[in-house]
């Protein structure tokens, strides 16, 4: 007779998951289940495997685009939240606000080996879409660098889905110490 693990004894109760997927489909957090389907990606274990499959898909989060689009929306109005002094009036603190929205400059995080298909690649599209911001403030990680040495500071934003081990931030951000470096080598 085969035991389930302690670790998961607590967490595998195939009913209660699907009554939770089931609910996430009604509230359209899943989309339905034609597009996604956890029974049929269950029927991808054997038996001695469905405890830990069950802990998986218990534990898997979806974003669906909608909600993608609503959370990068939400993350960047939060950055007002920097901007603003406690005891700034209103009116100050929607001036300073729009200042910094003409003022910054959106810059995609790449991968190890940069490609167009990164992820920061789509969110970049996705300022521009949903945050309105130009294409001219719309730059390579080389280009936000050339801009601050002629233009002075200014706020940079990177975006990516940041999803995994930050690793491709990392190699972005040294890109650009890198690109410095030569640089100023050059000159």
């Amino acid at each position: 007779m085969k035991t389930t693990s302690p670790l998961l004894q607590n967490l595998i109760d195939k009913d209660l998951i699907f009554s939770k997927l089931d609910y996430f489909v009604d509230v359209q957090l899943w989309p339905r289940q034609s597009a996604m389907n956890p029974v049929l990606w269950l029927e991808n274990f054997q038996e001695s495997e469905m405890e830990y499959a069950l802990s998986l898909l218990n534990s898997f989060l979806f974003y669906s685009e909608d909600l993608v689009k609503q959370l990068f929306v939400a993350a960047f109005q939060t950055l007002s939240n920097l901007i603003r002094q406690r005891r700034d009036s209103l009116l100050h603190t929607k001036s300073n606000w729009c200042s910094f929205v003409k003022r910054c400059v959106i810059t995609p995080v790449y991968g190890e080996r940069p490609s167009i298909t990164d992820s920061g690649m789509g969110f970049a599209r996705k300022a521009r879409k949903l945050l309105n911001i130009e294409d001219g403030r719309i730059l390579s990680d080389k280009e936000v660098f050339q801009l601050l040495l002629s233009s002075g500071p200014r706020p940079v934003i990177f975006v990516d889905d940041f999803v995994g081990s930050g690793e491709q931030f990392i190699t972005t951000w040294n890109r650009i110490v890198d690109f410095r470096i030569n640089l100023t080598n050059d000159i």
